[in-house]
């Protein structure tokens, strides 16, 4: 993780949760984007004409789970590369990694201009992983950019560190780039449907012109076996050619163990009415989601703004907070009064007794503390 990313990572990550005003609007717009109808918003990480710029499947709030990285020409697992580049210090557990498959039941590789295939896929009990490879069948003509690549200012601005940060020209702007090898850019696009409301694209270029893109994704249908379909784009000139083909991914994890906790005494936030119901923990393979319930305590239409923004942070017996997990970014809902707030924590031993801490994620104010008990269910 280059140092302008370590400090988004930070900020972002300091309040996880994004609050549900901001939730309903990135819904909006990821609709729009797997259409090929909007360009994500572009972060600027460097001062200079030349613009650093992470390949986004949505808005700004979804850039620390998306990236890039490089690939060697004996082919590394695309999975693993993407969590060990942009999870820095939150390895994939173990027992993860044995589960990656790479034998894809799919429907067919997609012949054409651009050949897609399903090459990995990871899942368990709370995520779904998907790495989609995307081959030009003219690769020494065509270099594969990300969709959100298309207009000429982001070709002729954005480096190639974007797509390969280990390459001999990665401080050459990719037209500068294409014109050199004397190719055709040509940006394409993956989406896989997993059912879940919320999921980030990692995109990366490989030594010999691949494209991978590892899509990720909460596991909202819990089954053993899933028949998923990835929809696939090309943007040639004026047209978009869209396909798209079915393939089979398995949950060969163990059944996962659910932890709850609840508060006893003193349940409402202070200086607010959300009253906290339950905290329930869900352990898998790849690590533990945490689902926060909790509900306002009188007439929704009366919820304040500041009351929308609060998020909850738990810290263990010893002060210290939880860390992050490896699965998908943090979320919430509100569904007339009733509040949910999901995130992802890393595998570990629950205590008896934790602190939940309630916080406004906008202006940082902390609202106050509670401590919730582990309970038999």
């Amino acid at each position: 993780m280059r140092q302008d990313e370590e400090r988004l990572y930070h900020i972002f990550k300091e309040d996880a949760m994004i609050p549900n005003k901001v939730e309903q609007k990135m819904q909006e717009t990821y609709s729009k984007i797997a259409d090929g109808n909007i360009q994500p918003k572009k972060v600027i990480t460097d001062t200079t004409s030349k613009y650093k710029f992470r390949a986004a499947a949505a808005v700004a709030f979804t850039v620390l789970a998306i990236g890039t990285t490089a690939y060697a020409a004996a082919r590394h697992s695309a999975i693993l590369d993407s969590f060990a580049k942009y999870d820095s210090g939150r390895d994939l557990p173990e027992q993860a990694k044995s589960l990656i498959q790479t034998e894809i039941d799919q429907e067919k590789v997609q012949d054409g201009m651009v050949d897609f295939k399903v090459r990995e896929a990871l899942c368990d009990k709370n995520n779904i992983v998907v790495a989609v490879e995307a081959k030009a069948a003219e690769p020494d003509k065509y270099l594969l950019v990300p969709q959100d690549l298309r207009g000429e200012e982001d070709i002729n601005c954005m480096v190639m560190e974007n797509l390969n940060p280990t390459m001999e020209e990665k401080d050459m702007t990719i037209a500068d780039y294409a014109k050199k090898y004397h190719k055709e850019i040509l940006p394409v696009g993956v989406s896989v449907d997993t059912g879940a409301g919320v999921s980030s694209i990692d995109f990366k270029l490989e030594e010999d012109g691949t494209g991978v893109f590892t899509c990720s994704s909460e596991n909202v249908n819990k089954k053993t076996v899933m028949d998923l379909s990835c929809s696939t784009s090309i943007f040639y000139e004026d047209d978009i050619i869209r396909d798209s083909f079915d393939f089979t991914v398995n949950d060969n994890s163990k059944a996962t163990e659910t932890i709850v906790y609840r508060a006893e005494g003193q349940t409402e936030v202070e200086g607010t009415k959300l009253v906290i119901d339950e905290i329930k923990f869900e352990k898998s393979a790849i690590d533990m989601k945490g689902t926060i319930t909790y509900h306002y305590a009188g007439n929704p239409s009366d919820i304040t703004e500041d009351e929308e923004d609060t998020g909850f942070f738990l810290f263990d017996q010893n002060g210290k907070q939880l860390k992050d997990g490896v699965g998908m970014p943090g979320s919430s809902s509100n569904k007339n009064g009733k509040f949910t707030q999901v995130d992802s924590y890393a595998l570990t031993d629950l205590p008896e007794q934790l602190t939940l801490q309630a916080k406004n994620v906008m202006t940082k104010e902390v609202y106050g503390k509670i401590k919730i008990y582990r309970v038999d269910e």
